[in-house]
């Protein structure tokens, strides 16, 4: 299957048919979007096996992500096997959207099959950044909001709100988080005014009044955010929130306020930063964005001296907590010789949680999203506990 060739959708059907993805749940299924990189704009990987012998671009992969995920929401209402009908009505849909759109005009116009259409309209779509920031990005397709179509297409087969209705109040309430997270930061840098560029290149619809919430709770997330939409949101604002080369306080409470808002449990806020640490960290060198000014590659690097300072500060009563607990003392002398299980690691962070938790000057760290903190915290505790600690870990 080569998605820049004519005729790719009705092999793709056929995939999507052969694989599992039409059975998953949708949280599981919106994991494996993200997990590929779509939900971020970059997608990596593909949702179905691909040919082996090909090498896929980013705008390909995003392109079969893209209709995969269509299928999947046409797939969840009608209950329909991968057909030619699905096509129909998704194409119906972007012409829906578009149909008043100088520069798609000509698509619709075309006495062509719905394949032909669609496979143009997706081709068109994916492209939205093209050329958008020459210098920096001219090789790369961000599509930051292109998960909105998903979005959209999902709440036109469940209600009878006007596709256009829904994508333009969907794409507003967007930039208005993405604003206000922003305006957490004590000083924006350029990698900032990046973010909002790429998310407004992707928009289907201009807005001037992104400004209008001055906070959070200023925001009806209910009447327009399923539960889905509230992880996609709560996952873009991660992705500008965590742009530069330090977690602040203010960021944190405030994802915490959003979860909070969009009624969310303080886990997904966990999961949603770790699923991006861990996204940037395996997929950085394909991310051109994030190698811009101080992207989330430098993090790590630029935060052990607060972190090390802040552990330095409290180092008493921190020691006095760990040192009361025996499986927590020698869970850390054990993790700077070998690397720890994951069962060992959830234990350490739930104790390390708990002390953090009674330690203001530590709060921080509790806040979800403080745990992608927790590999340099953990490096560095060993060095402010006692001298017997470093001894008796060293005869283990």
């Amino acid at each position: 299957m080569n998605p820049s060739a004519s005729g790719w959708l009705t092999k793709c059907l056929h995939s999507i048919a052969e694989s599992d993805l039409l059975s998953l749940d949708p949280d599981f299924f919106y994991e494996t979007l993200r997990r590929s990189g779509f939900i971020y704009g970059s997608s990596q990987t593909a949702l179905i096996p691909l040919n082996s012998k090909l090498k896929y671009t980013q705008q390909e992969l995003a392109k079969i992500n893209l209709f995969v995920a269509l299928v999947y929401i046409d797939h969840k209402a009608f209950g329909d096997e991968p057909s030619s009908e699905i096509i129909t009505r998704i194409t119906g849909f972007y012409e829906a959207i578009y149909s008043q759109r100088n520069y798609l005009r000509s698509i619709f116009k075309l006495k062509s099959k719905p394949e032909q259409k669609l496979e143009q309209l997706i081709h068109k779509r994916v492209q939205t950044n093209e050329g958008l920031i020459q210098k920096n990005f001219s090789h790369i397709i961000t599509n930051a909001l292109i998960f909105t179509d998903v979005l959209t297409y999902n709440k036109t087969l469940i209600s009878s709100i006007p596709p256009s209705e829904y994508a333009k109040s969907l794409e507003y309430l967007i930039m208005s988080t993405v604003y206000l997270a922003l305006g957490q930061k004590v000083s924006q840098t350029s990698y900032d005014t990046l973010i909002l560029k790429l998310l407004k290149s992707s928009l289907r619809y201009s807005f001037q009044t992104e400004k209008d919430a001055k906070q959070i709770e200023d925001i009806r997330f209910s009447q327009t955010l399923d539960h889905t939409g509230s992880l996609y949101l709560l996952d873009l604002t991660c992705m500008a929130i965590y742009s530069d080369e330090k977690v602040e306080i203010h960021e944190l409470s405030f994802l915490s306020k959003l979860g909070s808002q969009l009624d969310l449990k303080d886990h997904h806020i966990q999961t949603a930063v770790e699923f991006l640490f861990e996204f940037v960290f395996f997929h950085k060198k394909n991310i051109a964005y994030f190698h811009f000014s101080n992207p989330l590659n430098h993090f790590y690097k630029n935060n052990q001296k607060a972190v090390k300072l802040l552990l330095s500060r409290n180092k008493n009563r921190l020691s006095k907590e760990i040192m009361q607990s025996k499986e927590l003392v020698y869970l850390i002398s054990q993790s700077t010789k070998r690397e720890l299980s994951s069962e060992e690691k959830v234990k350490v962070k739930a104790q390390l949680y708990d002390i953090f938790k009674s330690i203001p000057s530590l709060a921080i760290f509790a806040l979800p999203g403080g745990g992608v903190l927790l590999p340099i915290i953990i490096k560095y505790i060993p060095q402010l506990l006692p001298s017997a600690f470093n001894e008796n870990y060293e005869k283990d």
